[in-house]
């Protein structure tokens, strides 16, 4: 070989080295044994997990029902079909109960400051559970890469911060993380520590270089879909500016007087810009639940102090919030859902998903099957996640419309359609061809 070109690959391998030492150096200084991936939870105002430590049983079962409920995921998606409502509220529920678990293990290793490398034996163990609870997730939902983008967005009902994943990654091959543990591993040696410790995947410079710059990167992904959002959220704004006053004192008065609770209320506005961007008949939907369910909802005792006849949950651009009847009612014609025969425990849940979603922002990338950010129809969607929904896949993603959720129920008998109100004129028991005539037939649904 020449001197010129032995010259060349010195160069070329001091230059990676530098590139591979600055990166790395990135990684320490971004990840550490307190700083680890639970970092930022309080921002999404859970309460701290009380002071009882995970039984292994418990975390046996959820790791058993998450592996159970990706491999049904996995078989769904090879098969072209989206994320039902219920495996989504699943599998945040399962990942949240997971994450809650290590907080238990966080406000351990948080308590007193590390100094040096020395650990406290408290620390040592709850260090050695958060790597073992990273390495799970890491040979489950890292896997799956729909599951992986999902979770990694957050979903603020199941207390799940965003990039908790990535970030679980990284706090799983970090160098400096393992060299501490590996000082302290004699003096607190024990069979259960050994067995953790040993279960932990290899690590060294390489395995953590390649594991946060290409390993399930998904930076072009979320790229791309922070751009479609922001896009999608100048134009929604900017066309909402527009509409022409209604008469929500008249609208608000006739839908109070035949609605019940769990209703779902489907609402056109034509005299809205917006509606003529929606696609389909309808351009919004609501769920009605009364004053002394909504009073439940929010956890308050008075239901007129607390509320001030709020009792409608709605997702505006705003996000999710309980409404007024009159705030909601900005429209000129109302088509009234109504689930017949809920059990008691069916109450609960729709009750228990509505409440999740209280809070969350307005869903600009018009996605079903990321819960971090809904729209009205999602709202819909994730609390009766026990109907079957039909979607559309659109534009790469699986979207719903007010009208798809009509159209699903007029083909499940556990709806019906009481009343279909149009410019201050009731229709009971409007027909189905009606209803079928406004919404068009099924076309591109699917519920597959």
């Amino acid at each position: 070989m020449s001197y010129e070109r032995m010259t060349t690959k010195n160069k070329f391998s001091s230059t990676f080295k530098l590139i591979a030492i600055f990166l790395i150096s990135v990684e320490v200084s971004c990840v550490s044994l307190q700083k680890n991936y639970l970092v930022g939870s309080t921002d999404l105002g859970i309460n701290p997990r009380q002071n009882v430590v995970p039984s292994e049983t418990e975390k046996q079962i959820l790791q058993k029902r998450a592996d159970s409920l990706l491999l049904v995921i996995s078989k769904q998606k090879k098969r072209g079909s989206h994320l039902r409502a219920l495996e989504i509220n699943q599998l945040c529920s399962i990942f949240g109960q997971q994450l809650n678990n290590d907080r238990y293990y966080q406000e351990a290793l948080s308590k007193t400051k590390i100094s040096g490398d020395s650990l406290s034996p408290e620390q040592y163990q709850a260090a050695l559970e958060l790597l073992s609870s990273a390495g799970n997730y890491q040979r489950s939902y890292q896997k799956n890469r729909l599951v992986r983008r999902t979770l990694n967005r957050g979903d603020r009902g199941n207390a799940i911060p965003k990039g908790v994943l990535r970030k679980s990654s990284n706090y799983l091959f970090d160098l400096s993380i393992r060299k501490t543990l590996e000082r302290n591993f004699l003096t607190y040696y024990s069979p259960k520590t050994d067995s953790l410790f040993n279960q932990l995947p290899r690590t060294n410079a390489c395995i953590a270089l390649r594991n946060r710059v290409f390993r399930n990167n998904d930076r072009i992904h979320w790229c791309l879909y922070n751009t479609v959002y922001a896009g999608s959220y100048v134009v929604g704004n900017t066309i909402g500016l527009f509409h022409q006053p209604t008469n929500r004192k008249q609208n608000a008065e006739l839908l109070r007087s035949v609605l019940q609770p769990f209703d779902i209320v489907l609402m056109k506005s034509p005299h809205h810009l917006t509606d003529q961007f929606i696609p389909g008949y309808f351009g919004h939907v609501g769920i009605w639940l009364g004053s002394e369910l909504a009073a439940q909802l929010k956890g308050e005792t008075s239901v007129k102090d607390s509320l001030k006849g709020r009792a409608m949950v709605e997702v505006l651009r705003s996000g999710v919030k309980i409404s007024t009847l009159r705030d909601f009612a900005d429209g000129e014609i109302f088509l009234i859902i109504r689930p017949t025969q809920l059990s008691d425990q069916l109450k609960t849940d729709i009750l228990n998903n509505t409440r999740k979603q209280l809070g969350k922002d307005y869903d600009f990338n018009f996605d079903i099957e990321s819960p971090e950010a809904i729209t009205c129809t999602e709202l819909v969607y994730l609390a009766y996640d026990f109907v079957d929904w039909k979607t559309r896949y659109t534009w790469s993603r699986f979207t719903l419309s007010p009208d798809d959720l009509a159209l699903t129920a007029l083909e499940d008998s556990l709806f019906e359609f009481p009343f279909f109100i149009e410019n201050g004129t009731i229709t009971n028991r409007p027909d189905p061809t009606f209803i079928r005539s406004l919404v068009g037939e099924s076309g591109q649904l699917s519920n597959h």
